[in-house]
């Protein structure tokens, strides 16, 4: 009964540390931007790293990164009911003064139809109300769609870089 107990436990602690050990590891980004563009694209930098603290594949850290995201060339116009956003996304080396080389690029462009949505005033509201809780099912709020479209182009960077250029599970509907 004793021998059974003891490989039990060693079992259990094989298949935990193993469970471990293949543990996909998150890669980690640094927002950067333009110091021109910096007041301009604060707002997507804040959604794009909340959207990035609950990601499952990807985080965020300002030393010790794996790549750094570098956003320019934003440009947001609205007509009529629908906003046009197009940003050029840089996935870098990490550089610490200055910019790293650049791995890949893109250059994002979408359309969100604001139909039935309330102001961003309330949609800001809502989100720090949930505590900065993004679910699938809850993308408002145009910084997070815009974010989680940046977490997308991320993935394909880095994927297209490491040599797979398997494609992002989940695509966010542009319409809001």
């Amino acid at each position: 009964m004793i021998c059974n107990s003891r490989l039990s436990k060693f079992i259990l602690a094989f298949v935990l540390l193993t469970g471990v050990v293949t543990a996909q590891e998150k890669v980690y980004f640094d927002i950067k931007t333009t110091f021109e563009e910096k007041a301009e694209l604060l707002p997507v930098e804040l959604g794009t790293t909340l959207v990035f603290s609950q990601s499952d594949w990807a985080g965020i850290l300002e030393i010790g990164e794996d790549y750094c995201i570098f956003m320019r060339n934003y440009r947001r116009k609205e007509i009529n009911q629908a906003v046009f956003i197009s940003l050029d996304i840089e996935l870098r080396k990490p550089g610490t003064f200055k910019a790293g080389e650049i791995l890949g690029n893109r250059t994002v462009r979408l359309k969100i139809n604001r139909d039935n949505t309330v102001s961003s005033a309330t949609e800001l509201y809502n989100l720090v109300k949930s505590g900065f809780d993004i679910s699938e099912n809850d993308y408002h709020n145009e910084t997070i769609i815009i974010g989680k479209v940046i977490e997308k182009t991320a993935w394909t960077l880095y994927r297209s870089i490491q040599g797979n250029r398997t494609n992002f599970s989940t695509l966010i509907p542009a319409r809001i």
